[in-house]
């Protein structure tokens, strides 16, 4: 977890009170959390991989094509995350 924002469970999962040391990913097709071991970011190698996904496309988003007003909301979201 060098290279990824401490906060990107916030993307995948719907709570912040499961057990330390377990995914905290929420699967909407198995309607249930995820559960395999995690690192201290909450999240398992896969479902870190899927946030930081998400995040880089939120970034994109953000790009200066974006009006200025969508661009700040997609900032300060992105700014959530990190």
């Amino acid at each position: 977890m060098t290279n990824t924002a401490p906060a990107l469970w916030r993307m995948l999962s719907l709570r912040d009170d499961y057990p330390a040391g377990q995914c905290w990913a929420w699967m909407d097709s198995a309607d249930r959390r995820c559960a395999k071991p995690a690192d201290d970011s909450h999240l398992c190698a896969r479902h870190t991989k899927v946030a930081q996904a998400k995040l880089d496309r939120l970034k994109a988003k953000a790009a200066p094509k974006v009006n200025p007003e969508r661009r700040a909301m997609l900032e300060s979201r992105i700014a959530s995350y990190s």
